[in-house]
């Protein structure tokens, strides 16, 4: 592979990994809202797996509002 070549595949691959970190901490943020203030809440169980999620779902799986009914779809269930 070209050099020019390699330096365009490392960039594409370093602005997707930028992209899914503004994701996971728009998430955490998003969290933080939905806890209401007055009630004991376990961030912890909801924060560390945000990174996974949003790694899965904006980057690895076959899902999309246009391919909602396909049976070929990719499912994500969670249980933690």
């Amino acid at each position: 592979m070209a050099v020019q070549q390699r330096y365009k595949v490392m960039s594409a691959k370093t602005d997707k990994i930028k992209e899914l970190e503004k994701c996971s901490a728009e998430t955490r943020i998003n969290l933080l809202r939905m806890f209401s203030h007055d009630k004991a809440h376990h961030f912890g169980g909801s924060f560390s797996c945000v990174d996974i999620v949003c790694a899965l779902y904006f980057y690895k799986m076959n899902f999309s509002k246009k391919n909602m009914l396909d049976p070929g779809r990719d499912r994500f269930i969670m249980s933690k």
